[in-house]
């Protein structure tokens, strides 16, 4: 994992970093990067970090509405206990509780395969 990027901006928006022998561009406007890791979980990595930087732009401006703390509130009205924390595990399907949750890349991958 290489820590040297070198960032070289290409307008107003748009910024070319380089990751080692890796080149990105990130599109601080429309969110995105090459890499699509900030397109997917919409939240600013490395590259878009170092590019957020070269600017002294706040990168919580960049983070998605989702992960705001009303969006949250909304989304989980009721308290999240860990499974080996609820007192009845009896209530729980035994199908939901050998289920395993898959990072969202993983998903896509299994899904076109």
């Amino acid at each position: 994992m290489s820590y040297n990027f070198e960032v070289q901006p290409i307008n107003l928006h748009e910024f070319q970093v380089t990751d080692g022998s890796q080149n990105f561009v990130v599109d601080l406007q429309r969110m995105t990067c090459t890499c699509h890791v900030f397109d997917i979980e919409k939240i600013p990595r490395k590259h878009v970090a170092k590019a957020v930087m070269s600017q002294d732009i706040d990168d919580g401006l960049l983070v998605h509405h989702y992960y705001t703390k009303s969006h949250m509130y909304v989304a989980y009205p009721e308290s999240i206990k860990r499974i080996d924390e609820l007192s009845d595990l009896s209530k729980i399907p035994s199908d939901v509780i050998g289920q395993t949750c898959l990072h969202l890349e993983v998903q896509q991958k299994t899904r076109k395969t």
